[in-house]
């Protein structure tokens, strides 16, 4: 919101020796608000579009649902647990030897999913070691489907003597971004399965040592913030649902009137980048106008399961599935909907993955770029026709009267406007207290004249001046005494009662207000 401060102040000054009241009439003009109206702005927003003619076209590609792979698939963090023993009661162990080698299969803690194999963008792996063995060892730690660049993960750690009381304990943590998790187990035909292997052995440069059956070695490893960029399973049966409200700021300053259009159309499109069964339905369409009236977009397709088909090829080559839905002046109620001209738009969604259970084995795909989404879109000539569409702004403005010996009498508004559009506009000046009390409403009876006809932006736009004149008498003068804010408000109506206009890129209407005020001051 723009701030004008008008500070208007008569500093009089006059001489002791002047023995009579001398009286006299001043003419004073101040310039209060500077402005335009145009659509440039909503170019830069991406909400217009601009023709090879010059004529704007509207343009709408707002997301409702966007769900990726880290919404859909969250892994929980999770551990795996081996301890490692000589099968022996005791065992006398030379330098450089290994005495424990071990692989076990671990279940991959995932909740409900099933998973064959994932690959990470992200993620932690925390491994603790603990060895009471009384004499220095090495321990190597190999996760047998955990692999990197086609590299399998393995650790190798020096671990200090210890005692059964006071066992030697080693952390290390390594970062699993790009790391690929087979969970298919050893034979390939299983699925949540994690393998981890380790060997002991006795340090080469140290001397040959005892162990004992007591002696176990405990391996930890804790899997933490996993974020996966592919997984391939199943996934679960999983509902997603929400109401969805959007703001039309670019509609906020109209108040009152109504709009007439043509070629109207919009797209709700479903994209299904999942290779995995889903349906999605819209439960709620509707709007809110600047009039205070809802309406419920009616469309065959708004309510019932819609389903989505699989998209189809691999990392490189993915096609989601899309399912359009075109509202048509022909099988939905679009025309008035759009008329309502919304401020509001309220959208009821639901998204259901996998909605008759783990139909293809397990053999589900999420990639990295897999994403569900509802998005509407809109593509149409910004031609409409106004009546008494009203646009109203308003401006802080300070008016002081603090002088003891002047006083203003009478006064008016001027304004003057240049338009290029092609419509005339009326104009009403709304001059308003702090806690927003009208305290003078003024409407010219005169029009900003518009353009007498549209032109492209390849000519030389037809501008047209008008000059509007609103009185204030001086009660009214009196009243703007409290005056904080003024409300401008234009009023259009395009020709022929509302025929259907063109807008073009450059156009707009541009004012000034002054105010031309009669004092009379007596000193």
């Amino acid at each position: 919101m723009r701030t004008v401060f008008l500070i208007l102040t008569v500093a009089i000054t006059f001489f002791s020796c002047r023995k009579e009241k001398t009286t006299w009439d001043s003419d004073w003009r101040v310039p209060l608000i500077q402005d335009s109206l145009t659509l440039h702005n909503l170019v830069k927003d991406s909400i217009l579009a601009i023709n090879p003619d010059g004529s704007y076209h509207l343009v709408i590609n707002r997301d409702i649902l966007n769900l990726s792979i880290d919404s859909l698939l969250q892994l929980p963090d999770t551990s795996i647990f081996q301890k490692v023993v000589i099968a022996v009661s005791s065992l006398n162990v030379p330098p450089g030897i290994s005495f424990i080698n071990q692989t076990e299969s671990h279940e991959f803690e995932v909740d409900d999913l099933i998973l064959k194999k994932v690959i990470l963008s992200s993620g932690q792996a925390r491994i603790k070691l603990s060895s009471p063995i009384a004499a220095p060892t090495i321990l190597t730690l190999t996760l047998p489907s955990v692999k990197k660049n086609n590299l399998v993960y393995t650790r190798t750690l020096d671990a200090p003597a210890g005692s059964l009381q006071n066992p030697s304990i080693l952390t290390e943590t390594f970062d699993l971004a790009g790391y690929e998790i087979d969970l298919t187990g050893p034979n390939g035909n299983l699925f949540n399965i994690i393998q981890s292997q380790v060997a002991v052995r006795t340090d080469p440069n140290g001397p040959t040592i005892n162990v004992t059956n007591k002696d176990t070695v405990v391996f930890e490893v804790f899997f933490e913030n996993l974020v996966p960029s592919y997984a391939q399973g199943y996934f679960g049966n999983q509902v997603f649902s929400d109401t969805t409200t959007f703001d039309f700021d670019l509609l906020n300053k109209i108040v009152a009137g109504t709009i007439d259009i043509e070629n109207t159309s919009l797209t709700l499109s479903l994209r299904n980048g999942l290779k995995s069964s889903a349906r999605s339905r819209f439960t709620l369409v509707e709007n809110t106008g600047v009039s205070g009236n809802t309406i419920a977009l009616n469309h065959p397709e708004i309510g019932p399961w819609i389903f989505i088909n699989q998209a189809t090829g691999n990392w490189n080559s993915l096609v989601p599935s899309i399912h359009d839905i075109l509202f048509t002046n022909s099988n939905s109620n679009i025309e008035p909907f759009i008329e309502n001209i919304p401020k509001f738009l309220k959208i009821g969604y639901a998204f259901e993955l996998n909605p008759w259970g783990n139909t293809s084995g397990g053999w589900d795909e999420f990639f990295s770029s897999s994403q569900v989404t509802a998005r509407l879109t809109a593509d149409m000539p910004l031609a409409i026709g106004m009546t008494n569409l009203t646009y109203a702004d308003t401006f802080n403005l300070k008016f002081e009267n603090n002088a003891a010996n002047f006083a203003l009498k009478e006064g008016n508004i001027e304004i003057q406007t240049h338009s290029s559009y092609s419509f005339d506009a009326g104009l009403q000046l709304l001059f308003l207290d702090q806690l927003d009390n009208v305290l003078v409403s003024k409407i010219s009876n005169e029009k900003i004249k518009g353009a007498s006809s549209n032109t492209n932006n390849t000519s030389p736009q037809q501008i047209v001046q008008s000059k509007l004149v609103l009185s204030l008498s001086e009660t009214e003068i009196k009243q703007l005494e409290q005056l904080d804010k003024i409300v401008v408000k234009a009023i259009f109506d395009t020709p022929q009662n509302g025929a259907i206009s063109t807008f073009y890129e450059g156009q707009f209407i541009a004012f000034k207000l002054f105010t031309n005020l009669k004092l009379t001051t007596q000193l």
